[in-house]
């Protein structure tokens, strides 16, 4: 078996030395919907698409449409 296998997923602290970020700032990047992963169940550990790291990092969209728009409020008149 060979060592330098890509995972499917990658988890935040895997995503993090990918990507050369404190594991907190991709953990508040996957809360705040800026890139895309998933949880199998609420609380659970985050699996994150290494496309989709990638994508983050070039600050782009990944193939899932994230970052997701920033919900827009209207200013009191």
């Amino acid at each position: 078996m060979t060592d330098n296998v890509t995972p499917l997923y990658l988890s935040t602290t895997q995503a993090a030395e990918a990507s050369q970020r404190h594991r907190e700032t991709v953990a508040d990047a996957l809360r705040s919907g800026e890139l895309h992963g998933f949880q199998r169940s609420a609380g659970s550990n985050w699996r994150i698409d290494p496309d989709c790291l990638k994508a983050w990092v070039e600050k782009r969209a990944c193939k899932h449409g994230f970052p997701q728009p920033k919900s827009v409020t209207k200013a009191a008149a």
